[in-house]
């Protein structure tokens, strides 16, 4: 995972879909790596102990647009890159590693999409004490979410600023 240069292929694909990349996309090539490196070596998504981390990294590297829309073309710049670092990857497992992506990703959007009723239902009983980190916490213990993604949603509200925002 150290040996950077078979992140080559993947910073190229995004290259070509945007220019020039920014830091973001540097930290999503490091998290796309490792969760394929994770995926390959025979880890899968679930609630309990290495396959909780596993399902943490992959819904990170969901949450970035460009990995919805570009699965296969991620996945392929991937097994490239694990060619380089002379970790073949055959088709087979790449196609089972797609499907492993694509099923986390439907569970991860129903996720998201319970987790947008039970926030707005905490927020309106009260929960919400202007604690970002804690009400954060309590949501993403119970449903898997992201600080970000409960920290995005209080900015887009105006319950917190940009600057409570980044200290989180």
């Amino acid at each position: 995972i150290y040996d950077t240069s078979g992140y080559r292929p993947l910073v190229t694909q995004l290259t070509n879909y945007k220019s020039p990349l920014q830091n973001n996309d540097y930290k999503f090539v490091a998290i796309f790596f490792a969760a394929n490196f994770l995926l390959l070596d025979g880890g899968r998504p679930g609630g309990k102990s290495s396959n909780s981390i596993i399902k943490m990294i992959m819904r990170l590297a969901l949450d970035y647009d460009y990995c919805h829309s570009h699965l296969k073309e991620l996945l392929s710049a991937v097994q490239e890159g694990f060619i380089q670092w002379t970790y073949p990857v055959t088709s087979l497992e790449l196609e089972e590693i797609y499907a492993v992506w694509e099923s986390e990703n439907q569970k991860y959007l129903q996720t998201k999409r319970n987790y947008g009723k039970v926030f707005n239902k905490a927020l309106k009983k009260g929960l919400y004490n202007n604690d970002p980190v804690l009400f954060s916490n309590t949501l993403k213990d119970t449903y898997g979410v992201p600080l970000n993604y409960t920290l995005q949603n209080l900015l887009d509200m105006g319950l917190i600023n940009s600057k409570s925002y980044n200290d989180c």
